[in-house]
């Protein structure tokens, strides 16, 4: 996500749809306390329940016939964004990482400047998902590669081995450049 200028704050309106249970609530407010000071010095989110306003993160719980996750827009945009998670797949991580979609953020390794840091090993990528490693505009990068970050993606992420275990060059789909 692109920084406010220093010293701003960031809001972001919320709402947990009812599908969204007591003992999975602690773990959304959780992925939200993660972006909360992300940045310290340089900016602040915040996430509020949301009261009327247009502009606001929908965060649901609900079957999409597969165990993850997905955001129907990258970039909060003023308008309703939804964030949908699979019942079996609710996850700090998980969760947090599609906030920051919703949020604007694209996949670290998406970056233009990822081949410095990384290879994509396409011919590991499981059939379908090659575009989950596409890169994006450079407007989505912020800051030096972070490998830690929680929009990268792990080694094993999208294989098409059955069982990825690191390391293991023929099924990991993101490699570490050496220096």
């Amino acid at each position: 996500m692109p920084p406010l200028p220093s010293g701003r704050a960031g809001l972001c309106h919320t709402i947990l749809t009812p599908g969204v249970t007591p003992a999975q609530q602690p773990v959304f407010l959780s992925a939200m306390q993660a972006w909360e000071n992300c940045y310290p010095g340089v900016t602040t989110m915040t996430f509020q329940p949301r009261s009327g306003q247009p502009g606001y993160l929908h965060m649901v719980v609900a079957s999409l016939g597969f165990s993850g996750d997905q955001t129907d827009s990258v970039a909060y945009n003023g308008g309703e964004v939804t964030m949908t998670i699979s019942p079996n797949a609710v996850s700090t991580f998980l969760i947090a990482h599609e906030m920051g979609h919703a949020l604007g953020s694209w996949h670290e390794q998406a970056r233009n400047d990822r081949d410095t840091y990384v290879t994509i090993a396409y011919g590991n990528i499981a059939s379908g998902f090659s575009s989950q490693f596409d890169k994006a505009s450079p407007q989505g990068t912020f800051g030096p590669y972070d490998y830690d970050s929680i929009m990268h993606f792990g080694a094993c992420f999208f294989s098409a081995c059955a069982f990825c275990s690191r390391p293991n060059a023929s099924c990991d789909t993101v490699q570490v450049v050496s220096p």
